[in-house]
């Protein structure tokens, strides 16, 4: 359990880095709101995909 979250802790991290520079990047206006919104749906999949594949295996 404790390697999982760690784990899970790691590819937060990494992942709100590549964003913080791709939002660093992209210019104002509309594509870096589209960018921001693809963004906050990755973070929002990799904090619930481990909870998915907990109940995939808590339903078999």
């Amino acid at each position: 359990m404790a390697q999982a979250l760690i784990t899970l802790l790691k590819r937060l991290a990494v992942l709100v880095m590549l964003l913080s520079i791709c939002d660093m990047l992209l210019p104002d206006g509309a594509m870096r709101r589209y960018a921001r919104l693809v963004g906050g749906l990755m973070t929002m999949w990799v904090m619930v995909s481990p909870l998915l594949g907990w109940l995939a295996e808590v339903v078999r």
